[in-house]
């Protein structure tokens, strides 16, 4: 089964058949990928919020973002007009010590 594409052309989750079916037996996980396993990985990129209503920039430009630096120009609101402002952060970042997190 595990070689066996679905309707939209993927190949099925494996842990996700076995728990569908209801298989008590152990389902070998030594040949799955982390993908599989965990889930697909988070963006690398840190994508800021551009204001106080946690907007981000327009998908199609965070989706054609190669590295942090292509969306240099759009800082993350709380950075605007201070010293860190080039700096790209992701805006879940906590902030623990207001404007400047990391000092």
């Amino acid at each position: 089964m595990s070689a066996d594409l679905l309707r939209d052309g993927s190949v099925p989750d494996l842990l996700k058949l076995a728990e569908n079916a209801g298989a008590k037996e152990e389902v070998d996980k030594s040949n799955m990928t982390c993908e599989q396993l965990y889930g697909p990985y988070p963006r690398a990129i840190p994508t800021p919020y551009i204001d106080k209503d946690e907007n981000t920039p327009p998908p199609e430009m965070v989706d054609a973002a190669k590295t942090m630096w292509d969306l240099k120009s759009m800082p993350d609101y709380r950075d605007k007009g201070t010293p860190d402002e080039w700096i790209p952060r992701d805006g879940r970042l906590v902030r623990l010590t207001g404007r400047h997190p990391f000092n």
